[in-house]
């Protein structure tokens, strides 16, 4: 939000939002979702054919423009909206996923939700809550340090993989948070990352492909799953056409293989 804000007190110094009217064309759809987030949350001021920015009432916007003045006293909701923004939902699975891993309760977690709501946070669309603007949902986000971040990322897959997901949408969704708390010598996480990439080749060829560039560094070199994924890695490359990087590939597996089938 801070970046957002700053950007927009710049256009107004260069004298650029008093031309903001139904006719002007120029402005950059980043810059419009902007303003039409501002707008939402009554921070611009029209004047005619002018429009400004309004200061932003502390109720609105921490100094650090976190957006969360209310919940100043309340770290532990500071912490849930955090953990919500760096799944990027609000839903059931969320929810109960960021209740969980912060050993909270639920109606804690609602509560929070209800703050964000109210402080247009969040937004409704279509019956579901989705955060107001990327900039909003990557600086609430950054409530969360690195580890924190993985921790949540690696708990919401736990749950998704439970439920078996056997659908492109849920495979990519469980991949996503997978390759999201992926660290070093995670060799479990990596090969059933490798694993989702094996079932997305077929019809997502270039997500697959960045799967396993996540997941094969991580896998154990010898390893039956890392030779799996290390070679269906080299056919994707094959068959999106990237051949000098297909040549390189298959020169450093021939000269680093301990597995006999990689010369197959």
């Amino acid at each position: 939000m801070k970046w957002m804000e700053l950007g927009l007190r710049a256009l107004n110094k260069l004298g650029l939002l008093a031309h903001l009217d139904a006719t002007t064309n120029g402005l950059l759809f980043a810059v419009a979702r902007s303003l039409s987030a501002l707008e939402r949350r009554d921070l611009l001021v029209h004047r005619g054919s002018e429009v400004s920015l309004r200061e932003p009432p502390l109720s609105v916007l921490d100094s650090d423009g976190s957006g969360l003045e209310p919940l100043a006293g309340h770290p532990a909701h500071r912490a849930i909206a955090a953990g919500l923004a760096v799944l990027g939902a609000v839903d059931q699975l969320s929810m109960a996923v960021v209740a969980q891993y912060l050993e909270v309760g639920l109606d804690e977690v609602h509560t929070t939700v209800e703050v964000l709501v109210r402080q247009r946070l969040l937004d409704e669309a279509d019956g579901e809550l989705r955060f107001s603007h990327e900039l909003v949902r990557s600086d609430l986000a950054n409530g969360l340090g690195p580890h924190l971040r993985a921790g949540v990322h690696r708990l919401a897959a736990q749950r998704l993989d439970a439920s078996a997901p056997d659908t492109p949408a849920g495979l990519a969704e469980l991949a996503h948070h997978l390759a999201e708390s992926i660290g070093p010598g995670d060799t479990v996480q990596a090969a059933r990352l490798a694993d989702i990439a094996l079932q997305l080749m077929a019809f997502a060829p270039r997500a697959a492909l960045r799967l396993l560039d996540r997941a094969v560094p991580q896998l154990e070199p010898g390893s039956t799953s890392h030779s799996t994924a290390a070679r269906a890695r080299l056919r994707l490359l094959q068959r999106l056409g990237r051949h000098e990087q297909t040549i390189a590939e298959a020169d450093s597996l021939l000269t680093d293989a301990t597995d006999p089938d990689l010369l197959d």
